[in-house]
């Protein structure tokens, strides 16, 4: 499966106070092996 992950600037401004580098990464691959785990917007 390809996946495009678009960040809006506002997500892209404040991402760094949740998450770190490395936990965007493994929500990206949760996100990609199971595309309905959660809620995104």
């Amino acid at each position: 499966m390809k996946a495009v992950f678009v960040e809006l600037p506002a997500f892209a401004r404040h991402r760094s106070d949740y998450l770190d580098d490395n936990a965007f990464l493994r929500l990206q691959r949760l996100l990609m092996r199971n595309p309905v785990a959660g809620d995104v917007i």
